[in-house]
């Protein structure tokens, strides 16, 4: 192939991507790559059987990670207990900083102004306090 047919081929290969981001962008899609979602399958998977160690616990992941009617990417529960909806992020150094502040407490507390705080604990420490109470419950009265 000549260089000339391989740059034509290459610009229209950018317009046609282009077109596509515009209209998944413009329907409220983000277009992932194959790359990223894998890593998110395997991080909601990894996370997934991790709660699923915990004796009393259940544990599914979300069919396309809150594309359809259920928001969120996994839902456990202690058994006959209230369903929890987690959203899972995974990035490789983008929550560093948190990691370090949390690194000698237990739990770390964030807020933003304008903001509700939030708390920041392990995830078999979350899992325990939920075994251990009706945490929800008790969450969701303080609040009202």
């Amino acid at each position: 192939m000549a260089l000339q047919e391989i740059f034509t081929f290459r610009q229209a290969y950018d317009s046609d991507l282009q077109a596509i981001k515009r209209r998944s962008q413009f329907k409220g899609l983000d277009v992932m790559g194959k790359f990223s979602r894998d890593k998110g399958y395997r991080v909601e998977n990894n996370l997934r059987k991790q709660i699923l160690t915990h004796e009393n616990m259940e544990c599914i992941r979300v069919p396309l990670s809150g594309g359809a009617s259920i928001k969120g990417d996994l839902i456990f529960n202690k058994k006959g207990g209230e369903k929890w909806e987690a959203e899972v992020k995974a990035r490789a150094d983008g929550f560093k900083k948190i990691y370090k502040w949390k690194e000698d407490h237990e739990v770390l507390i964030i807020k933003a102004d304008n903001k509700k705080a939030l708390a920041i604990l392990d995830l078999d420490d979350f899992i325990t306090l939920l075994k251990e109470q009706s945490l929800k419950t008790r969450l969701r009265s303080k609040n009202k």
